[in-house]
C-alpha cells in the first residue's frame, strides 16, 4: 500500500471520528417555551411526583427526591456558577422529611402563584422565564 493512499485513510477515520464525536456531543434543542395553564403545571408537578416515588407510598423521602431530579439538572449542579437568588432543595439543606404528594402540590401551586403576576391562572413566557433561575 502506497504512502499516500495510508494517508488518506487516516484522514478518512479522523473525520469520520470527529463527525462521530461532534453528534454525540450536541446539545438538543431547548424546549420551546408556550404558555402554561396552572392546571397543567400541578399536573405535571403530581407526574414528577408520581415518577420519584419509587415505593409509591405517597410520600417522597430524601433518597427519593435526589434520584428522581431530571438528568439535565443533577443535584451537584446546583449552586455552582452564578449565585442563585434561590435557597438549595430542602434535601440538600440536611433539614428534608418525607414530603406528602398532597404537600408537593401545595408547594408547587404557591411557587406558580408567585410566578403568576398578573394572576390570570397561566404563566406567560415571560413570566416563566423570570421564575427561572439564571443559567450557570
Amino acid at each position: 500500500m502506497k504512502f499516500s493512499s495510508k494517508i488518506g485513510i487516516i484522514a478518512t477515520i479522523a473525520t469520520l471520528t470527529g463527525m462521530a464525536a461532534s453528534a454525540a456531543f450536541a446539545q438538543q434543542p431547548p424546549r420551546e417555551m408556550k404558555p402554561l395553564p396552572r392546571a397543567e403545571a400541578l399536573k405535571m408537578a403530581g407526574e414528577r411526583f408520581d415518577a420519584a416515588d419509587e415505593n409509591h407510598d405517597g410520600q417522597l423521602s430524601a433518597e427519593e427526591a435526589r434520584a428522581g431530579r431530571p438528568e439535565g439538572r443533577p443535584p451537584e449542579a446546583q449552586g455552582q456558577g452564578q449565585k442563585s437568588k434561590q435557597r438549595p432543595a430542602p434535601e440538600r439543606q440536611g433539614a428534608f422529611g418525607p414530603i406528602s404528594r398532597a404537600d408537593a402540590l401545595k408547594r408547587e401551586a404557591e411557587r406558580f402563584d408567585a410566578s403568576d403576576r398578573n394572576g390570570d391562572g397561566v404563566l406567560s413566557v415571560e413570566e416563566q422565564r423570570e421564575a427561572r433561575p439564571p443559567r450557570r
